[in-house]
């Protein structure tokens, strides 16, 4: 009875074995057309993700102008939106024309920078080290090759840019819809975390969901306030850089101090970048104004440093200089810029949970020295 019993389990088991190959097998064939649907389903529902992305940045100054102000969900919404429209405008009748005009400029000027910097290399090679022209010949043919090269690779990357923040912005509808969206997030923000909470809970064990909103709420700790802190820092630096590059006199200010505003998202070596690539430009033209660029420029940084970091950033991710560094560099390594602007908040969670079992489990091991100490 119970051999003849086992036999069906046996058949039915081995028929659902060749079942599921078969389809794995036409899963994996029609890889492509798996990947299409999931590609239409990404793009249905990025309005939806742009959108709670933009509530997320918003949040901040909605909070602000609740708290300080005492206005209420519905006129705290409505001053930030209407702020955040007048911005887009004045950007986009003035300051994106100037950029895009100013990198065009500049990177037709590449080719005189470079025959410049060979001409100083050369005079500076004949007064240092007497050789014959012959033996500079090989040094000379290189630059020369290399610089129409160069010049293709940053027109490219300039024309690509553009076309995608075009594109982004003004070539789809999913930018004004998930402009709408995120002011009914906002208006609603509680009830929509409250509905994800539920839905974790509902979805994992309570253990499993406990851990998952306090990693949501060591994320927002330490990536979200970093980010959003930093980048209000890094536009009030671009702010300051525009100006006084352009009181200065400084060649491209705009361009300029929209570059060192982006380069101070990166921690430690953005900074740097942004200085060199000002003076370093503006030594072409004039090297007074370089100088005077340079110690402009360095007052910013350590006035952001010092002043603003701390007020608007808040607390450090308690990562010494040599961790930091590691974490910019592994993460412009794998992810290019965005990967250096987000390597140092990744670590500092990395920190906060390997800190964290270490210490459970040294207090699990040698719990009597933890007494013995106290």
């Amino acid at each position: 009875m119970n051999q003849s019993m086992k036999q069906p389990v046996t058949f039915l088991r081995g028929l659902a074995f060749v079942a599921a190959a078969y389809i794995l097998i036409k899963v994996i064939d029609s890889y492509h057309l798996i990947f299409a649907s999931l590609g239409g389903m990404f793009s249905t529902i990025s309005p939806f993700l742009m959108a709670f992305i933009f509530a997320y940045l918003l949040n901040p100054i909605i909070v602000f102008l609740e708290r300080q102000f005492k206005l209420k969900r519905a006129w705290s919404v409505t001053f930030t939106y209407v702020g955040l429209l007048f911005l887009c405008y004045v950007a986009g009748s003035f300051l994106f024309p100037i950029i895009y005009q100013s990198g065009r400029d500049l990177i037709s000027q590449l080719p005189t920078f470079a025959i410049k910097m060979q001409m100083l290399m050369d005079q500076w090679m004949m007064n240092s080290y007497p050789l014959e022209l012959s033996d500079l010949a090989p040094i000379q043919d290189q630059i020369m090759t290399t610089i129409p090269k160069l010049t293709d690779v940053l027109t490219r990357s300039l024309s690509s840019l553009v076309g995608m923040t075009y594109s982004a912005l003004m070539g789809t509808g999913n930018f004004l819809m998930a402009f709408i969206i995120s002011i009914y997030v906002l208006l609603e923000k509680e009830k929509f975390i409250s509905i994800v909470k539920k839905l974790i809970f509902i979805v994992f064990r309570k253990k499993m969901a406990t851990h998952f909103v306090g990693a949501g709420q060591l994320f927002h700790a330490n990536i979200g306030k970093y980010l959003i802190g930093k980048s209000l820092d890094s536009i009030f630096v671009g702010v300051c850089a525009i100006i006084g590059l352009s009181f200065i006199g400084a060649k491209y200010a705009v361009l300029l101090g929209v570059i060192f505003g982006i380069m101070n998202m990166i921690p430690f070596v953005g900074p740097i970048i942004g200085t060199l690539v000002a003076v370093g430009i503006n030594l072409f033209y004039n090297p007074l104004v370089a100088f005077v660029t340079f110690i402009f420029l360095l007052i910013v940084q350590q006035v952001e440093t010092l002043v603003i970091d701390p007020k608007v950033v808040g607390e450090k991710m308690g990562l010494n200089p040599f961790f930091t560094l590691l974490a910019v560099t592994i993460g412009g390594k794998f992810f290019g810029m965005f990967g250096m602007i987000l390597s140092v908040p990744v670590m500092g969670m990395i920190k906060f949970y390997v800190t964290t079992f270490i210490n459970q489990q040294y207090d699990t091991l040698y719990p009597a020295v933890e007494t013995q100490t106290e």
